[in-house]
């Protein structure tokens, strides 16, 4: 372990005492950047299955430049965030963009708990695929099938595909199917 490292833990430590075990907690800025390697790893391993997550490719993208809104939570008391959540601010209202807990079940649970209550208030909406998009809509998530506000919110070139709100699109490259959970504001 080298002196970068150990500096670095001790700062997270300080910084993620403010932390209150089971609730999720905003961070900006410069705290980010403090704890931006942990942060990656539950990035790095929650989207292992689907090839990596295309806009996280290392520590040093886990910044506000691009996620502007970012949100952790410890929920196992240890002054470590155990999931993470980023998001970036659109007119269309919160638009989360990555999700990622550090495998255990409790993480797993508040994240997906917490993502739902935010997902049921206007003004929230994710594109989802893969596992989340199937535990969104078994968990009764609002689907956007509407080709039109899909379009107006995302202000992409989407390819519908229709039949319960699926499309197509880029993302880092790759064609990916999408399905819009939640409330987007109307734009």
């Amino acid at each position: 372990m080298n002196l970068r490292h150990i500096i670095r833990e001790e700062i997270s430590k300080v910084v993620l005492e403010k932390l209150s075990k089971g609730k999720w907690s905003k961070v900006k800025g410069s705290d980010l950047k403090k704890y931006d390697d942990e942060i990656y790893q539950m990035i790095k391993q929650s989207y292992a299955a689907i090839g990596g997550h295309p806009n996280f490719k290392g520590p040093q993208d886990v910044n506000t430049s691009d996620a502007n809104a970012w949100d952790v939570v410890d929920v196992d008391g240890d002054e470590v965030p155990d999931a993470v959540s980023a998001a970036k601010l659109k007119p269309a209202g919160k638009k989360y963009v990555m999700g990622a807990t550090d495998g255990s079940s409790e993480a797993k649970r508040s994240y997906i708990i917490q993502r739902i209550k935010d997902l049921n208030k206007t003004g929230n909406y994710v594109e989802a695929s893969h596992k989340i998009a199937d535990i969104l809509s078994k968990r009764g998530v609002p689907i956007v099938d509407d080709e039109e506000v899909v379009r107006k919110t995302l202000k992409k070139d989407i390819e519908w595909l229709g039949n319960g709100g699926y499309y197509k699109r880029s993302i880092g490259g790759k064609t990916v199917t999408k399905r819009m959970f939640g409330k987007p504001k109307k734009i």
